[in-house]
């Protein structure tokens, strides 16, 4: 009998809490590839899984979709894993690991379901834990991965803690199978080079990503001057992150109205100063990502404004 790839029951835990650094601060599972959000590519791949699940703060998505959140936030991918796991309370007998950053996420997952219902029908079952694709690099991509769920879970409960720990500690101790697929396969979105790319490859341009300009002494400045403005109030520059409030700042210009731009900027100073003074860790990503997340709200722009 052949095995099926649609028999293999299975849940999806998309891990997208990644700070987005090298895109200017951007939140990647919002980027824009061939028309569709990441997330959403990823999303409409996965429409086999009983559950779905995303470890992230500020992206929007359908409401069959659970939201979760490592505690403390910005843990790692590893305790985004641990999270994305509590959030099923039934679970299936597999559960598929994705990152939150995929460009083209769908061959790659109907390999791993197919892999994984070849070992179900196999002799040798019970010595697979989990299967993970492996590209042109010499490690197996830990994001991109189809496990046992009660293999992973006993994972999880084996390290001492999982905030800041990788997946690789996480996902070693487990007897894995890795399945070879081509290198684009398990590209992902790292920097404005990749999202151009792939939009190139999909016969789109690529939205442009918000990030701060200027060379490397513009930026010394602009630093140099934040120093001298954050001493003069008493504020400490550790916490000023230029590159995150300029993205910010473009975000609500762009997608919302300009004038809020500045506004926004201070929403985020005050959360960051609310969360200083309760004791919490501050994570000014999460915080933009919340932002962000609400211009989709936004009352509408009257068009008498605009003319």
């Amino acid at each position: 009998m052949t095995a099926v790839a649609g028999d293999v029951s299975h849940d999806v835990v998309v891990v997208a809490g990644g700070s987005g650094s090298r895109l200017g601060g951007a939140v990647k599972a919002d980027l824009v590839l061939g028309g569709q959000r990441l997330i959403d590519r990823i999303l409409a791949a996965t429409g086999q899984a009983r559950a779905r699940v995303l470890v992230g703060r500020g992206i929007a998505v359908p409401d069959d979709v659970v939201v979760t959140l490592e505690d403390p936030p910005s843990g790692g991918p590893a305790a985004g894993t641990a999270a994305g796991l509590r959030a099923v309370a039934r679970p299936s007998p597999w559960t598929l690991l994705l990152a939150g950053d995929l460009a083209d996420p769908a061959s790659g997952i109907a390999a791993l379901l197919t892999a994984a219902a070849e070992v179900d029908a196999a002799a040798d079952a019970s010595d697979v834990d989990g299967l993970c694709l492996a590209g042109d690099a010499e490690h197996p991509q830990w994001l991109f991965g189809l496990h046992r769920t009660r293999a992973l879970r006993a994972a999880v409960d084996s390290l001492d803690q999982v905030h800041d720990r990788s997946m690789k500690a996480l996902l070693s101790p487990l007897r894995l199978r890795t399945v070879p697929v081509a290198a684009d396969t398990v590209a992902d979105i790292d920097t404005t080079a990749d999202l151009d790319r792939w939009s190139a490859r999909l016969g789109t341009t690529a939205p442009r990503v918000p990030r701060m300009r200027g060379d490397t002494a513009q930026q010394a400045r602009w630093r140099a001057w934040v120093e001298l403005a954050a001493d003069a109030v008493g504020v400490d520059p550790d916490l000023v992150d230029i590159t995150g409030i300029h993205a910010l700042t473009k975000q609500v210009a762009h997608g919302y109205d300009r004038p809020l731009a500045p506004v926004g900027a201070y929403l985020l100073g005050l959360a960051v100063g609310a969360a200083q003074e309760r004791g919490e860790p501050v994570d000014q990503a999460a915080l933009r990502r919340a932002i962000q997340a609400t211009l989709a709200d936004a009352p509408p722009i009257d068009p008498e404004e605009e003319s």
